[in-house]
């Protein structure tokens, strides 16, 4: 899967609790999901996001959903002999 630096949990989240979420192996899908739902919600009723746990941008945290179900799927698959990764190509022309 391909990913970006903008998907970053530094960079876009800035609570450390929804930061350890993302990150704990036992997340699932909708785990990933409430936490979308949360972001989009909060979008909803203040587009600024100046006092939400996230950073404004819809753009990096479609990159951590995709690194939080890369590690699910990884996982998943791995029982199976499946490798996945998610990585950053860099800057493309």
């Amino acid at each position: 899967m391909t990913s970006s630096r903008a998907g970053l949990l530094g960079d876009k989240i800035k609570d450390e609790e929804i930061r350890k979420t993302l990150l704990d192996p036992k997340l699932t899908l909708d785990g990933v999901e409430e936490i979308l739902s949360d972001f989009r919600e909060r979008v909803t009723k203040d587009k600024s996001m100046k006092d939400a746990p996230y950073k404004a941008s819809a753009y990096g945290m479609s990159k951590v959903a995709m690194s939080a179900y890369s590690r699910i799927l990884a996982q998943s698959e791995a029982k199976r002999g499946v490798f996945v990764a998610a990585y950053c190509p860099g800057w493309c022309n």
